[in-house]
């Protein structure tokens, strides 16, 4: 029997192909907002494998470009190829395959308390290699200009070769997440490599106004658990911080001279009240070179 075949140029324009992925059998995580695309590519059909080469477009509000194959051997589309996207969010993929609502913190707990799900459904399996402008992993703080191997299947989520700048440094390493019958799991290694030491605690929520400097931080890591919490309560690993070129602004190293002198020109006046009127601002009044240092955790 003569297989199906075809080829030319395939163009996809609607304001919500959500309906046709459903029908198609092929839902996406996140959807239940619509999405819009604008795609187009030269398209070769045989054999249950859909060759798409110098596809192009915008889906949803993402700009799309690359060469994928989509081989429908299996009852699904297992998605390979190189794709360049404006950005992308992780979370709806890690959502897939731990459970939507077990990512949700309804409860008011640190950490989401839900039980991840103990069975998925693969919509499609993906082995990508991915350039992306703006790489976002929830609460995280974004990645920029990455590039990265993606690869998605039925019980993991795997990141590796990843190359990305974040905080006016570089951000390199791996990391796996997967699901083994609602007990998830979460190893890798990343390298934050010197980068603004400011940014870094700034995007951490600390206060960092008086620090600056370079900062190069190291670590590995794995848990697993039935749910985030469980997650984070199992959290192992270890690393290294190294700080470059410290300095704290307000802490004048050369300050002692000076209080000395001052305390010296209040003779016996000196008590604590008038102390208070000048040390301050004296200890305040320049800064103070720390140098380097390295942190092992």
């Amino acid at each position: 029997m003569r297989q199906l075949s075809a080829n030319g140029r395939l163009v996809l324009k609607a304001e919500d192909v959500e309906p046709w992925l459903l029908v198609a059998g092929a839902p996406l995580p996140g959807m239940g907002f619509g999405m819009s695309a604008d795609l187009q590519a030269d398209a070769d059909f045989s054999d249950g494998l859909l060759v798409l080469n110098s596809l192009s477009g915008v889906a949803g509000d993402t700009a799309v470009s690359g060469d994928v194959n989509l081989e429908f051997s299996k009852g699904r589309p297992d998605i390979s190829g190189e794709l360049t996207l404006d950005a992308l969010d992780l979370e709806p993929l890690t959502a897939a395959l731990l459970g939507g609502p077990s990512l949700v913190n309804a409860n008011g707990t640190p950490w989401p308390d839900s039980a991840f799900v103990k069975k998925t459904v693969t919509a499609a399996t993906a082995d990508l290699d991915l350039t992306v402008g703006t790489l976002a992993a929830g609460i995280l703080p974004p990645l920029h200009d990455a590039s990265l191997s993606l690869k998605a299947g039925e019980t993991q989520l795997s990141l590796s070769d990843i190359k990305a700048t974040a905080a006016a440094g570089s951000v390199g390493g791996h990391v796996e997440i997967s699901n083994e019958g609602g007990n998830g799991l979460v190893s890798g290694q990343l390298t934050l490599k010197d980068a603004d030491l400011a940014l870094v605690l700034q995007q951490a929520g600390l206060e960092a106004s008086a620090l600056s400097g370079r900062a190069t931080i190291s670590a590995s890591f794995g848990a697993s658990g039935p749910s985030v919490t469980e997650l984070v309560r199992g959290l192992a690993g270890s690393g290294v911080i190294e700080l470059n070129n410290l300095v704290v602004s307000g802490l004048n190293s050369a300050a002692l001279p000076e209080l000395i002198r001052q305390a010296d020109a209040l003779g016996q006046g000196i008590d604590d009240t008038a102390t208070s009127r000048f040390a301050p601002g004296v200890v305040k009044a320049g800064s103070f070179d720390a140098g380097d240092a390295t942190f092992a955790f």
